[in-house]
């Protein structure tokens, strides 16, 4: 899926669509998740975002020899479209040479 900076939350911009038509399942993530998951979930997994590293961070070069890492990320009642944003992200911003694996913990969640 391409990053199309037009779609919804498209280079990290706010959602300004209210969307007043689906309000009964806005109010609902609400509940669930304790934020706007109605629009969370209409967030592409792969979206263009700005660089906002400071500009002597983004000039520095990354060294060839570094070790391989393993990404943990601990989760507990998270709404899946973060978590699979957030997995989209390491995957296509991180070096793969870099990645040796991926893990996620599930701390005990009790949402489906």
């Amino acid at each position: 899926m391409p990053r199309d900076p037009s779609a919804v939350g498209g280079r990290g911009q706010a959602v300004t669509d209210l969307f007043p038509e689906h309000k009964e399942e806005i109010e609902a993530g609400w509940k669930a998740a304790r934020f706007n998951q109605f629009i969370s979930d209409r967030i592409p997994y792969e979206r263009a975002l700005p660089d906002t590293r400071p500009p002597r961070c983004a000039e520095q070069e990354v060294a060839d020899d570094l070790p391989m890492t393993s990404i943990i990320m601990c989760f507990c009642e998270e709404s899946w479209s973060t978590l699979l944003r957030s997995v989209h992200s390491i995957i296509k911003r991180s070096p793969p040479e870099l990645v040796a694996e991926i893990l996620l913990i599930d701390d005990a969640s009790t949402r489906s």
